[in-house]
């Protein structure tokens, strides 16, 4: 998963990537654990108010450091499959959605 910090708002993009990328000095990413379910955790990602953590005086910024001390609650890894496949079906159905409604203003 790929959490890109942008020098704007909103302070986090967050993005759902399964190809290699190159990394600059604003991305951060996680990798996640054997027992953790990545389309769970993306979800919980998503709810995390990112921006209460700036430590910027100007751009947004965040560190390594405080990334690492958001605390998240999680459930069983069975239970974060089931809750992280409904969400991938419903961000399918968005992305389809979207896509048709491209296809239409054209």
């Amino acid at each position: 998963m790929l959490l890109e910090l942008e020098e704007k708002e909103p302070l986090i993009t967050l993005s759902y990537l399964k190809a290699p990328f190159w990394t600059v000095d604003t991305l951060f990413w996680n990798v996640p654990k054997n027992s953790y379910d990545i389309y769970f955790l993306y979800s919980v990602f998503q709810k995390i108010e990112w921006k209460k953590y700036d430590e910027s005086t100007g751009l947004p910024s965040l560190s390594k450091t405080t990334i690492n001390n958001i605390k998240v609650n999680t459930t069983s890894y069975n239970e974060q499959n089931k809750i992280g496949q409904i969400i991938k079906l419903i961000d399918h159905a968005k992305f389809l959605q979207q896509r048709k409604l491209k296809k239409s203003n054209y």
